[in-house]
């Protein structure tokens, strides 16, 4: 309760300032390059949560690693915090001034595996109950669940149509072959459809 929350935008539709930042240099090891606040101001986090009253700045990271080593989901975790630490670094003046400025990252494994810490530590900085903590994991679980199967709808799908169109054309070629000049012509636009 008390937050304002900020999904899937980016960071300058907030109202905070960000400062520039220095970061590692990836193409140069042992340089830094520059990063302005205008910059990180795109950044876009899952979310932005914010609480006025209590001087808390919290922004929760979603990822769905593969969990069929426990680690993955830890290693996803660290990575969040890596990957963001730079806007945690460009609100370090809300830091200056008493703020708690975070990234909670929230790995949920395709296979629906939820680090209990990770989640519970996360929950707690959103002020939500113990109580209910078991309760959003599972359901948290559950969509994990969910978008797999979903993936593998789409996956399965897409390959589906894509042999759909393969045969067709294949049998437009046999058809060609049968009878000649006088085989049935699709008009141009239909076959621009298929091809796509």
């Amino acid at each position: 309760q008390g937050f304002k929350f900020y999904w899937d935008k980016p960071f300058h539709h907030t109202p905070l300032d960000l400062q520039d930042v220095l970061v590692p240099n990836t193409e140069r090891p042992g340089e830094f390059k520059l990063i302005t606040g205008d910059e990180l101001a795109i950044w876009q986090p899952d979310g932005v949560a914010i609480h006025w009253t209590d001087k808390i700045i919290l922004l929760p990271e979603y990822t769905q690693p593969s969990d069929a080593d426990p680690e993955n989901l830890h290693a996803a975790a660290l990575w969040k915090n890596s990957k963001y630490h730079p806007l945690v670094h460009g609100l370090r003046a809300y830091s200056a001034d008493g703020w708690t400025v975070q990234v909670l990252p929230l790995p949920a494994g395709v296979r629906c595996t939820i680090p209990v810490t990770l989640w519970d530590h996360a929950m707690s900085q959103f002020g939500i109950h113990k109580r209910v903590h078991a309760k959003i994991r599972q359901a948290s679980s559950l969509a994990a669940v969910k978008s797999l199967h979903y993936m593998n709808l789409c996956r399965h799908k897409a390959t589906r149509v894509a042999l759909q169109h393969s045969l067709f054309f294949k049998r437009r070629e046999w058809a060609a072959k049968a009878w000649g000049a006088s085989a049935p012509a699709l008009p141009t636009a239909t076959v621009k459809i298929l091809r796509t």
